[in-house]
């Protein structure tokens, strides 16, 4: 089964669902300290370098479904969390 990765980092999620039988044939990363870790990781996989935010997101759905979808093939999205000590957008309080 095909799999479209969201937020994927380095790509530790991706390896555990491709350990599972899963091809992971799309990934989305922007920060370039990450991505470039995610090419070495995982190269056959199309690597998307924007953030979700730059505008693709409307027509994403489109997108992925005419690269992959075009022999009735059903595939899965995928997206890993922020790490918690790594994040610059979430704010955590220590006890």
């Amino acid at each position: 089964m095909k799999v479209a990765s969201f937020f994927a980092g380095c790509g530790g999620l991706d390896l555990g669902f491709e350990q599972a039988g899963y091809e992971v044939v799309w990934a989305n990363e922007f920060d370039e300290s990450i991505y470039t870790t995610y090419e070495l990781n995982h190269p056959n996989t199309i690597l998307c370098k924007k953030s979700i935010t730059d505008g693709f997101g409307r027509n994403l759905y489109l997108y992925l479904d005419y690269l992959f979808c075009r022999n009735d093939t059903f595939w899965k999205y995928m997206g890993g969390c922020c790490c918690s000590d790594d994040s610059i957008d979430c704010n955590y309080q220590l006890l």
